[in-house]
């Protein structure tokens, strides 16, 4: 079955459901200003399977202002299940009814606690966010130096590797969210059909595939089609939009660490479309776009080749994240015992009504995983520069990434260089030797020929910096549009490009749109002090490179003096 027919199909089965007790007019909501010490209800989950189940609740006292603008209401909950593991991470959003109104979902408490003693979010407060115009909201920081901290939202993870699932739990980690290996579920094959109300265990995804990461709380209300859920944010991400599934839990692990709904997506019904400080809101039947990734990894050694194909949330923040993480992933399930890699990474975006954009990179690593040694975060910060470009809306529309692996450290280090002329002529070429020494490995001696301008005044000192190619910046103007964006993005040298950088005795001005260059020294000083603060002054620079084996590392310095 599709993903449109599912999600249709969630669709019908929610609005069979409208009229369940679970739902709440206005008026039946319990306000805080009326809610007393000693007041007893009842909250709402799923322990096990689908079955919603209730616990007991008393309210212990009204926090006012606790947060930013926001009261919260401690409650004592009850039910034998909590004796043995308190507060469950995946109970975030469970509904909260005082005295038979509900007051709001179960979504903060306290660090190491050995008493199932929690708080709840005001559903006012909830309902009030979630009518707000899509924007970025407020958030309370998950680490809050007082002890009070979100309710763990468990992260289900399948597919990933040990030292990945570690890389994630430590970028995880401010936002309260704690990865658990988990099975992928059943909502891309429909998986069994589950209604969404009050007390339903509720899922939201980040990456499916061959990779999946599903987020599981509680839903706290239904309204119509919208879905309120956890009492405080997911990701802090104001407005996002990412896959919502049913969930099915298959049983609470007690830990005095942290206890946990061991869960797994079920049915994909809709998308979450805002996370902000006091709930995170789904619209059930909204489709997701996800952005679609194909990893073709490939030992260069041995030829095995490796594919995985995801879907990830189209984020600037966590889109390249996520890659890299599948990334990262592949080649430890592919190469889990190498320590010294060398990789190249080549990736190309498929754009909306721009030409597709290609970019590539050669990094190399003694410490295995660590470090990102695939280099993959360099060869993506143009797609994240291009999702946060200030100029216009740019949709990646697909991206693949080639990675070839060889399980071997192939560096080497400037270690000198000189001029062959003591002297050298404008017009003509100085000839610049360097030293590369490689890893394990006899020194090697590269020459490259540097053209001096012809307008380079007699009696000039120029210096050339060696350096690898990675640390040859672009020599363009900053982009003012889509276009020069895209050109700037692939005017870049690979890191195994030995580059000579020759610094002029002149200079360029950006000012009001128009560039001038081959400004001599001397009248810059005249000039500069007329223009304003938007004013763009840079060196300029002539550059030359040579194509090497290796990942050039170091820098060096040659001066060369002009007859």
């Amino acid at each position: 079955m599709s993903a449109r027919a599912l999600l249709a199909v969630g669709l019908l089965l929610s609005l069979s459901h409208l009229s369940t007790p679970a739902l709440a007019d206005a008026e039946d909501f319990l306000r805080v200003e009326d809610t007393r010490p000693g007041m007893t209800g009842y909250g709402l989950t799923v322990f096990k399977g689908t079955e919603i189940e209730r616990f007991d609740v008393k309210v212990l006292a009204v926090l006012k202002r606790v947060m930013p603008c926001r009261d919260l209401v401690l409650i004592e909950c009850g039910a034998k299940i909590l004796e043995k593991s308190s507060i469950i991470a995946g109970m975030s959003g469970s509904p909260i009814y005082i005295e038979g109104k509900l007051a709001g979902a179960l979504s903060r408490g306290f660090t190491f606690p050995k008493d199932a003693i929690a708080m709840y979010t005001p559903i006012a407060d909830m309902v009030e966010e979630g009518n707000h115009p899509l924007e970025y909201g407020r958030y309370w920081r998950a680490d809050d130096a007082s002890g009070i901290v979100p309710c763990r939202t468990p992260l289900f993870v399948s597919g990933l590797g040990p030292r990945a699932q570690e890389f994630l739990a430590d970028r995880l980690k401010p936002f309260g969210l704690v990865p658990v290996a988990g099975g992928a579920g059943d909502a891309a094959a429909g998986g069994p059909e589950i209604p969404l109300v009050a007390g339903s265990a509720v899922g939201f995804q980040l990456c499916k595939g061959d990779l999946t990461m599903t987020g599981v709380g509680t839903v706290t209300y239904r309204d119509g089609d919208r879905v309120f859920a956890f009492g405080h944010p997911f990701l802090q991400g104001g407005e996002l939009s990412m896959p919502m599934t049913t969930a099915v839990v298959h049983t609470v692990v007690a830990s005095s660490m942290m206890s946990f709904k061991m869960a797994s997506p079920a049915q994909e019904v809709g998308s979450l479309v805002q996370d902000r400080a006091s709930t995170v809101m789904g619209v059930i039947g909204k489709i997701c776009p996800m952005l679609p990734v194909e990893v073709t990894l490939e030992n260069l050694k041995t030829k095995t080749v490796q594919k995985v194909r995801i879907e990830v949330i189209r984020n600037p923040v966590y889109t390249p994240m996520l890659i890299q993480l599948a990334v990262m992933n592949a080649i430890e399930t592919l190469e889990p015992g190498s320590n010294d890699v060398t990789v190249e990474v080549k990736a190309r975006m498929e754009l909306d009504k721009y030409p597709a954009l290609e970019v590539s990179e050669t990094a190399s690593s003694t410490s295995g995983l660590s470090g990102d040694p695939s280099g993959i975060a360099s060869v993506l910060m143009p797609a994240v520069q291009l999702m946060m470009n200030p100029f216009q809306k740019v949709q990646v529309k697909s991206l693949s990434v080639w990675i070839g692996l060889r399980p071997e450290r192939r560096t080497a280090e400037i270690t000198r260089a000189w001029s062959e002329q003591a002297q050298v002529e404008a017009g003509k070429e100085a000839r610049v030797c360097v030293a590369l020494r490689p890893y394990n490995g006899s020194e090697a001696l590269k020459t490259l020929s540097v053209p001096i301008p012809r307008d380079v005044p007699s009696g000039s000192r120029l210096l050339v910096h060696l350096h690898g190619g990675q640390a040859a910046r672009t020599l363009l103007p900053q982009p003012t549009n889509v276009d020069e964006l895209l050109a700037f993005l692939k005017d870049r040298h690979s890191s195994t490009n030995l580059v000579a950088t020759l610094v002029l005795p002149s200079a360029s001005v950006r000012y009001r749109g128009f560039d001038t260059r081959r400004i001599p020294i001397g009248l810059l000083r005249e000039l500069v002090p007329l223009l304003d603060h938007r004013a763009r002054v840079a060196p300029d620079l002539d550059r030359v490179f040579l194509p090497t084996e290796w990942v050039v590392e170091g820098t060096y310095g040659v001066t060369l003096r002009v007859k």
